[in-house]
């Protein structure tokens, strides 16, 4: 009987390896696909499945499977750190995007209303309809800017603390916090990101 409960621990231990291991190759084919299409999407879906690889119970103690736990969200930050504009600041007069954008005035323009968001095609001057369709699309790639780095930030600042209550949850009275916090960092290399890690618990200055 003994022989049968060890066996079928080791049965669910090596599923468990099996089904992390197969997430971490789903993290590290979305991470290398961003890398070459730009597709920030891809990182979001790392985030996801970095958030999905705990059992029911997080761990306490940094065993092998753990630390590979640890280890693939820390990448997910990285590469969402990496993919970030940390100058990109969406209110600065440059960057600022709007629903919709009112038609340049331009020298050929034809008496007649100008709305905003009105059709391109309402306006029968050439020149001032190609002026209106170039300030759509700036103000086009200007959403997707700002909805780019609102959604990394997001994901990042999510994976950040999800890692953190992560650790928390690592016994402090083991070799498993100091561990988990040695790993933090020998891996991240930016200092906000390691004292947000290393916080102590819920309410410890950000």
């Amino acid at each position: 009987m003994l022989q049968g409960a060890v066996a079928l621990a080791e049965a669910q231990t090596n599923n468990a390896f099996g089904t992390l291991q197969a997430k971490a190759d789903e993290i590290h084919a979305r991470i290398a696909a961003f890398s070459k299409s730009d597709n920030y999407h891809l990182l979001m879906d790392a985030a996801e499945i970095a958030d999905h690889l705990y059992p029911e119970q997080w761990p306490r103690e940094m065993t092998g499977q753990a630390e590979q736990m640890l280890r693939l969200r820390l990448e997910v930050i990285k590469a969402i750190d990496s993919a970030m504009d940390r100058g990109f600041d969406p209110e600065a007069p440059q960057n600022r995007a709007f629903m919709n954008v009112v038609p340049p005035v331009v020298p050929t323009n034809p008496p007649g209303p100008l709305m905003s968001g009105m059709d391109p095609a309402a306006i029968k001057d050439p020149v001032a309809r190609k002026a209106y369709e170039e300030t759509i699309e700036k103000n086009k790639k200007k959403i997707a800017k700002t909805n780019r780095e609102h959604s990394l930030k997001m994901t990042f600042d999510s994976c950040v603390n999800n890692t953190w209550v992560f650790l928390l949850n690592l016994r402090k009275d083991s070799p498993a916090y100091p561990r988990g916090i040695q790993i933090v960092e020998e891996t991240v290399k930016d200092t906000n990101v390691v004292r947000k890690l290393k916080r102590k618990g819920i309410g410890s200055p950000d």
